[in-house]
């Protein structure tokens, strides 16, 4: 059974539970989220999904900002240098792209975006990040 190992190796993806987060964006005069819940299972898109790796790699870099605003003690330096991070400007390219592509609506200005995030131990959710992405043509 030692032979196992090396068709099925011991990775630990997920060895404990963590922070889910979820972005929603006010398009339409209401909240809803950013990426669209899809309407039927497509065996191929269980395999090939560029839409889920896409939200996959926008959860990682909003838990990376996390910690990185987590460094700072102060409260308003957080606010004031927040769009000099890397993190986080990767996360407005994302979401611009995203409503542009994946939300029909023909959006242009300012749209308010907002993230929340669950512990997925405690399942207590808050309120984590408000702010506004500049859409244009």
């Amino acid at each position: 059974m030692s032979w196992l190992v090396l068709f099925f190796p011991k990775w630990q993806f997920f060895g404990e539970l963590g922070i889910q987060p979820e972005i929603e964006v006010y398009l339409k005069a209401r909240w809803q989220p950013l990426f669209k819940k899809t309407e039927r299972f497509k065996l191929l898109n269980f395999f090939i999904n560029p839409w889920i790796n896409l939200r996959h790699a926008i959860n990682n870099n909003l838990v990376f900002l996390r910690q990185e605003l987590e460094l700072w003690d102060n409260l308003s330096e957080q606010n004031s240098r927040i769009k000099d991070l890397e993190s986080y400007k990767v996360l407005e390219k994302s979401v611009i792209y995203i409503i542009k592509h994946h939300h029909s609506y023909g959006i242009k200005g300012r749209v308010p975006i907002r993230v929340t995030i669950t512990d997925l131990k405690s399942n207590e959710q808050e309120a984590w990040l408000e702010l506004e992405v500049n859409i244009n043509a």
